[in-house]
């Protein structure tokens, strides 16, 4: 109950803030005012919704009774752990490359990328594995030291 007290008076005061902002601000940049005004309200709004999100909440979806086991759990770092793994099989497939596994690790409540780790079954040729290295690292957007593939017979492959 103290949680939504404190969720009306931010929302509250957010208002009020606004309104008399809008109310300084010049006729030249009232749209523009007035449309970043709407968004904070409007984020203020959505804040509780954050909490479903975060990788940190143990918030369920769904409601459960003691020693029920249908529960549905869900954080942003998982869903983007197991969408970045899905993508990386999916383009190591169509380039012909056998992947075994990926290890997907994301940081800032998942929003982030730390570390990508590839592991295939089989080892492709080495121009075929540095092009593919630098396709996913140019894709996932990360550095080529938090990108690994990992393929059998060999060392470790960090970096070109």
């Amino acid at each position: 109950m103290e949680a939504i007290k404190t969720w009306a008076r931010s929302l509250f005061l957010l208002s009020i803030f606004s309104s008399t902002v809008l109310m300084i601000v010049p006729k030249s940049m009232q749209k523009q005012s007035r449309f970043v005004a709407e968004m904070l309200l409007l984020l203020c709004v959505m804040a509780p919704l954050a909490g479903l999100l975060s990788s940190g909440s143990r918030a369920s979806l769904l409601p459960s009774e003691p020693g029920s086991s249908y529960t549905q759990e869900f954080s942003l770092g998982k869903f983007h752990a197991g969408e970045t793994a899905r993508r990386v099989t999916e383009i190591a497939e169509r380039a012909g490359i056998p992947v075994e596994s990926v290890k997907v690790t994301t940081g800032d409540a998942g929003f982030s990328l730390v570390e990508v780790v590839v592991y295939l079954s089989d080892r492709p040729a080495d121009e075929t594995l540095r092009v593919f290295r630098e396709t996913l690292g140019a894709y996932l957007g990360i550095r080529k030291d938090r990108l690994r593939v990992i393929a059998p017979g060999a060392t470790e492959s960090t970096g070109p």
